[in-house]
C-alpha cells in the first residue's frame, strides 16, 4: 500500500545502497517471487550488519515446503501452492530455507506473543508466523553507528 509505506520497491531490483536499513519488513511477498535466492540476498545486502529482516508469509504446518518449477498452470498453482500467483508453498522447514543466507532466524506466532484483544484490534491472523531474521556480522561499531 504505497500510502502506508516509506518505500515501495520491486524486491527483485532493489535501488538501495549496501547496509542502508536497520529493519526491512516484507509481508506476504516471498511466496510470490520466482527467484527467492536473489530477493533474500538483495534484502540482506540492504541491511546493516545486525539489521533485522521481518518476514511473514503463508506456512503450511503439516508438510515440508513444496517448490516445483514445473508447476506453472493456474490450476496446478491452486492445487499445490494454494493460490494462483504463488511460486511455492512453505511448510515446516521454511526456517531452514532462510538460515543458509547467513540469517539468524527466530519465528514468532502471533497468538503466542499478543493477547487476543490486540490480535482482534489489529486484525491479525492468530496463527500467522513472523520470522525475525538478523543479518550476521554485527560489530559494536555497526550496532552503535546509527545513534
Amino acid at each position: 500500500m504505497p500510502e502506508r509505506a516509506k518505500y515501495v520497491v520491486d524486491v527483485t531490483i532493489m535501488q538501495f545502497e549496501d547496509g542502508m536499513f536497520d529493519y526491512i519488513i516484507m509481508n506476504h511477498v516471498r511466496e510470490h517471487v520466482t527467484d527467492e535466492a536473489r530477493v533474500i540476498s538483495d534484502l540482506k545486502r540492504c541491511l546493516k550488519p545486525g539489521g533485522t529482516l521481518i518476514l511473514s508469509f503463508p506456512v503450511c504446518s503439516n508438510q515440508k515446503t513444496v517448490e516445483d518449477a514445473r508447476i506453472v498452470s493456474v490450476e496446478d498453482c491452486l492445487r499445490y501452492d494454494g493460490q494462483m500467483d504463488h511460486c511455492r508453498l512453505y511448510g515446516t522447514d521454511c526456517r531452514d530455507h532462510l538460515e543458509p543466507y547467513g540469517l539468524e532466524v527466530t519465528p514468532y506466532i502471533v497468538k503466542e506473543i499478543l493477547d487476543s484483544k490486540t490480535v482482534r484490534k489489529a486484525a491479525l491472523i492468530p496463527n500467522n508466523i513472523a520470522f525475525f531474521c538478523i543479518k550476521r556480522g554485527a560489530t559494536l561499531r555497526n550496532l552503535f553507528s546509527h545513534r
